[in-house]
This record gives structure tokens, sequence and C-alpha cells, in this order.
């Protein structure tokens, strides 16, 4: 796998490169003065060029490019947008903010490019700019801002998986390639602080999304949500205040302002108002911050937190360890990993996400974290726990292990490092009655034997445990048959429910869905095509096709591909293939836990066809959710029947709708998950004063 501190911000550079080669070729100065001659070519370049963001896309967004002298900048900024990509149709607009623009003559030659009241300047302007706009996704850039391949995209889709948001802004980077800001921060003792200043990008501290008072360069919102509050506010016109008072408006009316790390831009010249060099000093920046803290004493009443990274309305820090960063595409498991962490995220904590194998960090996955708002720990700055603990010493308030193979080997270091941080451990599934069923199946006393092993260290990791989580009443009461706790939680696979308007009559496919680094699901795989499915598609419609969906199938698995049988691999959305299948099928033979696969094949809408291991710890009932067939026979026969009786099938799929509905909403995720903290916090109270009474006997 790649890793996180050589590539994250490699395409940032990339552009940076482009930037400082378009600045230094082109002999702009310090201050953006470029020569009448030089601009007047760059133009006519641009001219030429149909920007491949104004592609026909259905989406549409608005970039207001703030402007007024400094021509070479401007020139730079308009060149990044020519080459951008994006799936928004960009409409960008020249707004003259600064001051007049002085060679409208030159700019007006670009066809792509609106000027905005090309005679008069400032906060009217861009207000009639915003407001005037046919649609409602809006940027306010600067002219001294290159924007970064995705930006745009990446700024948009915020909007799209956080709710309440008012705007959405980006990392902005220094010629130098180090940090200008990442996001903002208002404090009593400090005033305005940009977080990150002059330190390296990619450190993991400022490359999670996270919500801040400001930003000081570009950002999204929305026209209606500007409307509401009548536009921007001439009021506050020295040193982009005005941006500075709406955020605050923003926040003070129930919304965000949110930092995107992935949205990055990069800074020439003088940098952004708010951070020219003597900017701070200027009497009139003063007099309006005052003004500004006036107007909103309630973002300038606290200092600045004890952890610089963390802001001021962080309720703890939660570090999260699992094997491998989640994939909810690959694997059910990591479906309830993600609904863990947005839970957690919601609940108002800040989560270190950390790949206890570093080889196990992947950019792609990652990437989805940050955009939620999850710091991933990679192996460029923290690539264990000691230097995580030297990073935030005295800081992790929680820790949150997931699988016996993460947290057996970890339990002493957890401990040592993090005295005061109470332990949870959510078992995905128990290992050693996995391996258990496995040994009798296969008659390996080999496998036997490492089951024994496991089951020892799994049941170690309860005990040691200040909360632990399993899946389904099955797995609480076997620990409990071994060890009785008082300190367990069961926390049910939950997904949404969601109706297709494929019919019956227009589904011909049989379906499997697995992971195939999981064995259990090779075995199924390999056991349904040669005991069953070989045996029944005959009775079936020539068109029928079993679809083997699932990552990393293996060799054996992919050399069941034929007429009949198609092996997906990886796929980036599962509800294409649910919506051609007829019958769902987990012939699972060995395996332990709740099975995601089932549950999901339900929310589709989709009857399955299941052995008893495959529904062990799902209340379903065999004739309404699933037919439940536990040999290879009647597993057929059930496939058959199923897929050649509407009615049964329409009853069915009703049925699994209605216990979704039921029993797997994620409204029991909060409930659950402040659960988990109260009784951690309880034990790790309860064994930290016994140790007090031991140590004064």
């Amino acid at each position: 796998m790649s890793s996180y501190s050589s590539n994250f911000d490699d395409i940032a550079y990339s552009e940076l490169i482009i930037g400082n080669r378009f600045v230094y070729e082109n002999q702009i100065s310090d201050v953006g003065d470029i020569t009448s001659s030089a601009a007047e070519r760059l133009a006519s370049e641009l001219s030429r060029r149909e920007p491949r963001c104004r592609m026909n896309n259905e989406r549409k967004a608005r970039v207001l490019v703030l402007s007024g002298g400094a021509d070479g900048y401007l020139l730079n900024t308009l060149d990044s947008l020519a080459s951008h990509a994006s799936h928004y149709q960009l409409e960008v607009v020249l707004v003259p903010y600064y001051g007049l623009i002085e060679n409208l003559t030159i700019f007006s030659t670009i066809p792509w490019l609106s000027i905005q009241d090309a005679n008069a300047h400032g906060v009217e302007v861009l207000n009639r700019a915003c407001l005037e706009s046919d649609t409602e996704n809006l940027v306010i850039l600067s002219q001294y801002e290159r924007v970064v391949i995705d930006t745009i995209d990446e700024l948009f889709s915020t909007f799209d998986i956080k709710d309440g948001l008012g705007s959405v802004g980006t990392k902005i980077l220094g010629v130098d390639g180090r940090l200008i800001e990442a996001g903002g921060r208002c404090y009593m003792d400090k005033g305005l602080v940009s977080m990150g200043k002059g330190e390296i990008s990619t450190r993991t501290f400022y490359n999670y999304a996270h919500i801040v008072n400001f930003y000081s360069g570009c950002f999204a919102t929305k026209k209606s949500i500007l409307k509401e509050f009548g536009g921007f506010d001439k009021e506050f016109t020295v040193g982009t205040f005005e941006f500075l008072d709406y955020f605050h408006k923003l926040q003070s009316n129930g919304y965000t302002n949110f930092y995107q790390p992935l949205a990055r831009t990069i800074c020439y010249g003088e940098m952004l108002p708010n951070h020219g060099k003597n900017c701070i000093s200027r009497p009139e920046f003063t007099v309006t911050l005052s003004k500004i803290k006036e107007k909103w004493p309630e973002f300038y009443c606290g200092h600045s937190s004890k952890n610089k990274f963390l802001g001021n309305n962080i309720k703890g820090h939660l570090l999260f360890l699992d094997f491998f960063i989640p994939d909810p595409e690959s694997d059910a498991g990591s479906v309830t990993t993600v609904n863990l962490l947005k839970t957690y995220l919601d609940l108002g904590w800040h989560i270190s996400f950390m790949p206890t194998i570093v080889r196990n960090y992947n950019e792609r996955t990652a990437k989805k974290l940050i955009r939620m708002g999850v710091e991933v720990i990679h192996q460029g700055e923290m690539d264990n726990l000691e230097t995580l603990a030297a990073v935030y010493p005295n800081a992790i308030d929680f820790v949150f292990a997931i699988r016996v193979t993460v947290l057996a080997n970890l339990i002493e270091p957890i401990r040592h490092l993090f005295p005061n941080a109470p332990l949870a451990y959510f078992d995905c599934d128990l290992h050693y009655i996995r391996m258990l069923r496995e040994s009798v199946l296969k008659n390996d006393w080999k496998l036997h034997a490492d089951a024994m092993r496991t089951k020892l260290e799994e049941l170690r990791c309860f005990i040691e445990a200040d909360c632990s989580i399993v899946h389904t009443q099955v797995e609480y009461e076997t620990v409990q048959a071994e060890v009785k706790l008082d300190n367990m939680v069961e926390l049910p696979y939950v997904t949404e429910v969601r109706r297709s308007g494929v019919s019956y009559e227009k589904r011909f496919d049989v379906m499997f869905l697995g992971g195939y680094e999981h064995l259990p699901n090779v075995d199924a795989a390999t056991y349904f095509v040669a005991d069953i499915w070989n045996k029944i598609c005959h009775r079936l419609p020539r068109n029928a096709r079993l679809i083997l969906v699932g990552s990393k199938p293996s060799a054996e698995i992919k050399a069941l591909a034929c007429d009949n049988i198609v092996v997906t691999g990886q796929v980036p959305h599962l509800e294409p293939y649910f919506d051609t299948t007829r019958v769902f099928v987990a012939p699972l033979r060995y395996g332990a836990g709740v099975k995601g696969k089932l549950i999901t094949a339900l929310a589709q809408g989709v009857p399955s066809v299941v052995t008893p291991i495959a529904a062990e710890g799902i209340p379903v009932q065999h004739g309404n959710e699933v037919l439940i067939a536990d040999d290879s026979v009647s597993f057929g026969e059930e496939v058959v029947r199923l897929y050649n009786d509407p009615a049964l099938w329409g009853h069915m799929q009703e049925c699994g709708y209605t216990f979704i509905q039921r029993n797997a909403s994620l409204d029991v995720y909060t409930e659950i998950c402040e659960k988990v903290l109260a009784i951690s916090r309880e034990t790790w109270t309860k064994r930290f004063e016994s140790r007090i009474r031991e140590e004064l006997m």
C-alpha cells in the first residue's frame, strides 16, 4: 500500500510546480505585476483553451474570482481554472473587488470568463454576482490562489455528506509547499489564528475535515443561505472581514463552517489579505477586528486549547484501532466500523484512526474517512502507539479497539501509554468459534489447536476491556458461558432500506456477496458452485446467471467463471447487482457472528436462501424473511422454488423491508455508543479504585 506521507499532497505539489513555473517563466513580480505584452500573450492563450470544467454537466457552480490589480497572479489563477476538471459545469466570473480592473480589454478577450460590473468594485458588486447567479453553488476565490485539481468537487461533495453546512473552505499552501492555513479559529487570547501556518502540509493534524470559525482563502457556500442574510455586510470591508462576519452569522444561525483538507489552493504574492506582511499592524485592521469582536463576542470568549490541534468544542479525543482502514465497498464489517465512526463524530469526539499494520494503509479508503472528519494516522509521522502517545501527550481520552488480532498484542501498551483512557473492545465475530467450525468441517486437528489458542486470547480481550461489544445475542451468551461479565453490550448490524423499483419479472440473476480474503466466503462460493449451482442451473431460465460479487477473488474463485457464472471482483456500488438479482444465496458452512451480507440483501429487497450458520444471530423466520436449508439438496430446491414463485418472492421482499425497519435502523447507534462510553468509564473507575485500595493495604 502507498504511504500517506509520501503522496497525500503530491497532487497539490504538482500544481505548485506548475504555478511556480508559470510565475517564473512569465516574470511575474512579488506583487503580481506583469508586462502588458506578457499579459496579452497569456490572455490570448487562455482564450483558445476550452476549460475541462465547462462540460455539459447537469450540476453547475459559479466561481467568483475576486480581482483588482496583480494581473500576473490573476492570470495564474485563471490558468489553473482552465485546466480544472470537475463534475460541475463551472461559470467563471471576474469580480472587481480589490479595485477596478486596469487591463479590462485583455481579460474581456477570454470567452469563458465573465466580468461583473467592470466600472464598480467592492462588496456590493460581489453581492450582485452571488445573488444574481442562476445556480445555488458558489465558490469565492481570491486572485492570489491557484486551484488544485478536484478542489471544487471536494468542496461541494462535502455539502452532500454533511448536514447543516453553511460554508466549506480549503487548505491553503504557500509557494514553498508549507501550510498557510488549515482553517482558522477565534480566541480571546490570540484573536484570529490560522491553524498550521508554516508547518508541513501532510501532517495528520491538518488533514481531517472539521468545524472551524473561518477561512482566509477559497470557500464554497450556497446562494440561498447567503440570500438569507442579505449578502455580505459592507460594514466590514477591511482585510475581507465581511467574510469573517458572514462565517459568524452562519454559526450564530445554526450552520457550520467546515474545513475540507482534500480541497486545496496555492497562494501567491503578498498572500491573502488577512495574511499580508504588515496586515496585523494596520490600524484599520485592528479597529475592524475590534468591531467584529463587539458584534460577535460569543466567538471570542474561549482561550486557545491546551491541544493546539483540537478545537475547544471537542468532547474528547478517541483513538480508534483496527487492522486496516474500513472499506464498506469491500466487506460488511467495514460498514459497522464506519457507522461507529460517524456516530462518535456526531457525538462531538475527535477521532484518530490508526491501522495497526502500516502496509494496510490505503489512500482511497483513508480519504473517505478524512472527508467525514476522521484523522487517519499513517506511517510517515506516527507509525506506532509510542510515537502517537508522544505527539498527543496525556490527550487520549478513550481507546476503541476492533478484533482480537488487534487488541491481543496491544493490551499492555495501551494501558501503559494511555493509563487514563478507558478501553472498549469490539469483537466483530468470535474468531475461535469460526475456527473451530472450520476445523470440524475439514477434520484438521492443527486448526483446532489454533482455535483453542485464539479462544484464550479472545476471552482475555473480553476480560481486560472496560466494555466489550458483540453483534448478536448468540455471541453474548457464548461469551457469558465462558466468563461472567457485566460490561458487555450488544450492537446490531444496521443499514437502511432501499426500495428498488426493479420488478421480479425483470430480474434473472442469483447472487453471492463476500470479500474473498475471508476463507468462509471462498468455501461458500466453491461449495455452492460444485454441489448446488451445477445441479440446478438447468432448471432455471437460460439467461439465469450466478453472480459472485466481492473484493479480492482468489485464483480458485476466478476459475469458477464461465458462461453462466460471473466473477466481478470489487465493485464501486452494489445496487446495480442487487437490482438484477432475483435470489440471493448465503451458503456458508462455517463462520461466526452476524452476516452483513444477509442484512444487506434484506435491505436491498432481494429474498435469500441461507444456511443456519448464515442466519445465526439474526432473528429471521423461515418462509418470511428467508428460506433456510442445511444441506446441498434442500438448499438447491429452495433456490429453484423461490426463483420461480413470484408470490413467495413478493411476500419475502416485504418481510425483509419490515425486518430492517424494525431491527436494523441506524437510530440505535447513538444510544448504544453513549452506553459504551458510560460502561467503559464506570468499569475503568472501579478498576482504578480497586488498584488504589490494593496499594494502600
